[in-house]
């Protein structure tokens, strides 16, 4: 399948608007083995912001430079500004445009190239009135080539239908064969449809896509484990950076159990980013801390260890990775029995996590107060041993205590808006789910 993505572009300027959403939908395409043309505007391959595409990536000049002119204002023979591309025209500087001679322009461009694709992706060409021009082309070669599907990116706000649309006013209203129109919620889809006159069904819903590793810089170790384990879909991330030569101090088996009762409650996961794990002792000690979080109702899969990433990372991972992943996490547990001040906690709390502290420890009170949650876990801090009972048992108490933890996280606005941009508005949750579909024409 070639698929091609028609855009006016003659430069791409970083600001947030239909260049980033473009750029990124470009590269969750390639991401997923769909390998996109960059369809521009001539003159684009001589802008400096060429060097912005990806090397692989083929860019096609495929639309005529023209100076465009907001129709909305008046009629395709009257005089408008106009200035250099991306430029502001000075006083007097004005030109009368050929509506006519600009349509033939580009449907001469567009029918040397367009043919070549099964899918054609359009980004609010059909919609503004800047590039009606453009939309008649686009029209010219459908009615032609009917084997070429066109899927239309509306990204502005709709428009209320006229009585009666004038040409070339019109074409933002009248349907356009072999389309699919696209946008980004369904409010706005249903409006689109009413705007095209166009059955509900003809218009497909594709969230704009964050590219976390591009957009967040994360190093490559963090999106392969993004990636390998699924660290986006569960309600529930729990990121641990530790130890292994003192892990029952550290108390990561009550972390283990704990994360289990959240298990039975909602989805979770639990990274171990795990340092000092390279001899026979660090692997006996893995296998313990799993012993015990299945024991307690974990699934296997739902527990990570950083080591398993390849030896490179038996006796820890760089920072950058512990940061990335403390950003896309939501409950961060130090159950330690002693503490000084515990670095990574304040980090973890910098990323927005809900803290659950050692409620035995006096100096997490003191940093914390009423911020974060405790849980009593014991402690062996200024000469004094403190341990704990759970009543009824040990499991039946944590259960009790996640039931908390869950409502406290379901109630909190901010890590719920997280949540749901990292589980629908990444790349592989929109490709998956919707962008896929709308390419294979399901």
């Amino acid at each position: 399948m070639k698929v091609a993505i028609l855009t006016d572009f003659s430069y791409l300027p970083s600001q947030y608007g239909l260049v980033p959403a473009v750029l990124n939908q470009m590269r969750t395409l390639r991401k997923f083995g769909v390998q996109p043309d960059l369809l521009v505007m001539e003159g684009f391959k001589n802008h400096p912001d060429a060097a912005k595409v990806p090397s692989d990536i083929k860019v096609v000049n495929a639309t005529p430079f023209m100076h465009l002119f907001d129709y909305q204002l008046g009629t395709p023979e009257q005089e408008y500004p106009v200035g250099p591309i991306g430029e502001p025209p000075t006083e007097g500087q004005t030109a009368k445009t050929n509506f006519k001679k600009q349509v033939q322009l580009a449907t001469e461009m567009y029918e040397s190239i367009l043919p070549a694709y099964d899918v054609v992706l359009t980004h609010d060409i059909i919609y503004q009135t800047w590039k009606l021009c453009f939309n008649q082309a686009m029209r010219n070669v459908a009615e032609k080539h009917p084997n070429i599907r066109w899927c239309h990116w509306c990204h502005s706000a709709p428009q209320p239908r006229p009585d009666d649309p004038q040409y070339p006013h019109s074409l933002r209203f009248t349907p356009m064969p072999n389309s699919t129109w696209v946008s980004m919620n369904d409010a706005l889809a249903q409006k689109l449809a009413e705007q095209y006159n166009i059955p509900r069904k003809r218009v497909a819903v594709v969230y704009h896509q964050i590219d976390l590793q591009e957009g967040l810089n994360l190093h490559p170790l963090s999106a392969e484990m993004i990636d390998k384990h699924n660290l986006l879909e569960p309600e529930i991330l729990m990121v641990c950076p530790t130890r292994l030569d003192h892990w029952r101090g550290k108390r990561l088996d009550k972390i283990s159990i704990f994360a289990a009762q959240l298990g039975k409650l909602t989805t979770t996961k639990l990274v171990f980013l795990n340092s000092w794990s390279a001899g026979d002792e660090a692997k006996s000690s893995i296998q313990q801390i799993k012993d015990i979080a299945i024991k307690a109702g974990m699934d296997e899969g739902d527990l990570v260890f950083s080591s398993e990433m390849g030896k490179q990372y038996l006796n820890g991972v760089p920072h950058q990775v512990v940061m990335d992943l403390l950003g896309i996490s939501n409950v961060f547990m130090l159950a330690s029995e002693a503490e000084t001040f515990s670095l990574i906690t304040a980090e973890a709390a910098i990323k927005k996590n809900l803290l659950i502290l050692n409620d035995d420890l006096a100096m997490m009170h003191e940093l914390y107060g009423d911020t974060a949650l405790y849980i009593p876990f014991g402690s062996d801090w200024g000469g004094r041993r403190t341990t704990r009972a759970y009543q009824p048992n040990e499991q039946a108490f944590m259960l009790d205590r996640a039931m908390g933890v869950l409502a406290e996280l379901r109630s909190n606005k901010v890590l719920g808006s997280q949540r749901v941009a990292l589980q629908h508005f990444t790349d592989k949750w929109v490709y998956e789910n919707q962008l896929k579909p709308l390419l294979i024409g399901e």
